[in-house]
């Protein structure tokens, strides 16, 4: 399944650039990663993979939070992080090989599809096999 991922993401997540605009990078990804966002798959630790709809949505905030909602009833592993619904904090730091997202004082790197509709959350480069990945969809 991690393979699949993978492959779909190497389609998706190509990186171009654009000269002409006159916002920094990290602006623009901060503006691009602002909105609802709902939590489609969840997988870590070589275990079963968790699969959602619109059951838990982050909302993530200009303000630097994030609100977090999940659906009462909602069948959630007490491995993924932010598995409880409530406001976090969150910050956005870009290097030359990896962006990433601290949130509750924890880094994460994340992946931004050039649509803008898909979101990766990892905890480790290159997806392996044993790490934690979140994919988010975006709400249109």
């Amino acid at each position: 399944m991690k393979t699949l991922i993978f492959l779909f993401s190497i389609l998706l997540f190509t990186s171009c650039c654009n000269d002409d605009d006159n916002t920094t990078e990290t602006e623009q990804n901060q503006h691009e990663t602002i909105g609802t966002w709902h939590l489609i798959t969840y997988q870590c630790c070589l275990s079963q993979s968790y699969e959602y709809t619109d059951e838990i949505t982050w909302v993530i905030n200009p303000d630097n939070t994030i609100d977090i909602a999940i659906d009462l009833g909602t069948n959630v592993s007490s491995n993924m992080p932010l598995n409880s619904s409530g406001n976090y904090t969150y910050d956005i730091n870009e290097n030359e090989d990896r962006d990433e997202i601290i949130i509750g004082g924890i880094t994460y790197y994340y992946l931004m599809s050039n649509s803008g509709t898909q979101l990766i959350i990892e905890d480790e480069i290159g997806f392996s096999a044993d790490g934690l990945l979140l994919l988010f969809e975006k709400s249109v």
